[in-house]
Order: C-alpha cells, then structure tokens, then sequence
C-alpha cells in the first residue's frame, strides 16, 4: 500500500523540520545532498539537527543515499562526513556497477521489524545483480577508489572554478553541480555530448556531473578541454 499522509518542507531548513515533526511523525526521508533538485547540499549542522529532532520526538531518521551512496561523494555515504546514524539507509544505483539493484540498510531495534517472508519480490536478491555488487564493493576497497574520488574531485573543482561562465561548484566527490552565471545549462549538455562527454543539465543554470568512480587524472583534463569548446561554442 502507499504511504499514508506525507509533509514536504523546504531542504536545509532546520526551522521548517521543527514545526512539521511532531509525536504522531513516523519517519524523516531525505538525500543528503539533492541530485534532481541540482546537486544541493546542506549546511554541516543540518543532518545532526535533523537526527536529534527524531530522537526527540520519536521518528525514524532515514538518509536516501541512491545517488550518493556507494562512493559517489568520497565516502560510502553521503551522511558519514556529518557524522549522524540513520536508522535507515536507502542506495540502489551505483552498487551494482550498472546492473538493477536496490538495498536498504537498517540498524538497532529497526533492524528487527523486517522478519523472512513480511516483504518479497519475485527479482528481490537475484544472484547475479548480487553478486555485481559483492564485486563492486571489493574493488572500490581493494582500488582505493574512494581516495581517487576524492583527489578527482578536486581536480574537477579547480579547473571548473577557473573557467569564465562558471559561478560556483558544489556538491561533494564525484557528484558535482557546476553551476553557471548564465543560463545555457541546456546549450553545455548539448555541446559537450557532441564532443562525447555525458553530462545532465539539471536546470537552466546547473550541470550535474558524475563520472565514474574511477575516472583518471587525464580524463578529468580531457573533460575540460571538452568543456572550454563547448562554452566557446555555446558563446560565441
């Protein structure tokens, strides 16, 4: 069945949680960092606010890590550079390496509401989408991909920065939103797609990007080699 009555408040607004979470609250999901909403993050104080609200007041604290777990952002989720534990994690995506999957994590007394048999589903653990992700898991360690998400990261932030047209970037690893001081988002996806270079204009004036897990110093150089042709282009 579908959920029953849903709040929606504005992200990263701590006032706004206090006045919606009360004693008949169920449960708290949100993305650390929203992708579709255009790579926005929160405040570092947001997350742990957020978790003692729901301690207080009896809710479920449940992080939705599908684009941001598994190493997108430089740690396995998003949540652990904030410090907090959800009682529930969400991923799916990245964890098989392009195969369907999806998981939730559960902890404490959470993690006993689920008994063999309460939840099914005809393709639920299939073998192979399960072993992908036992793969993907053990050459994220054994490569250290989350330390080259991190160094490509900044590589990305540093050559984004300085290019003309490019306000700011934010975001965290490798799930960045450059964003622009025009908007021809649309124009860049486009141009640099042409050039072979996938990217997602996620409105007007953000591009999301999220490479691989092991992108290289000399892709991340060709990305914005195509990138300055693509803004000439678009600027001319």
């Amino acid at each position: 069945p579908l959920p029953g009555e849903v709040d929606v408040v504005p992200f990263d607004d701590i006032a706004a949680m206090e006045r919606v979470i009360g004693d008949d609250t169920a449960a708290v999901v949100l993305e650390p960092i929203q992708g579709e909403g255009g790579v926005v993050p929160c405040a570092p104080e947001y997350l742990p606010a957020v978790e003692r609200l729901c301690r207080e007041r009896g809710a479920l604290f449940i992080a939705d890590e599908v684009q941001t777990g598994i190493g997108r952002t430089g740690t396995w989720f998003a949540h652990q550079s904030s410090h907090v534990q959800p009682d529930l994690i969400l991923f799916a995506k990245g964890l098989a390496g392009g195969l369907p999957i999806g998981a939730v994590l559960a902890f404490g007394e959470v993690a006993t509401a689920f008994q063999p048999g309460s939840h099914g589903s005809t393709f639920g653990g299939n073998p192979v989408s399960a072993a992908a992700a036992l793969a993907v898991l053990r050459t994220i360690e054994a490569d250290d991909l989350l330390r080259n998400v991190q160094q490509r990261s900044a590589d990305i932030r540093d050559g984004l920065s300085a290019m003309p047209g490019v306000a700011h970037v934010r975001g965290a690893g490798l799930l960045l939103g450059a964003v622009l001081t025009t908007p021809h988002a649309k124009d860049f996806e486009v141009k640099l797609r042409e050039n072979g270079v996938l990217v997602n204009a996620v409105n007007d004036q953000v591009i999301r990007l999220a490479p691989p897990l092991i992108l290289s110093e000399s892709d991340v150089q060709h990305f914005l080699h195509q990138w300055q042709r693509a803004a000439a282009a678009v600027h001319a």
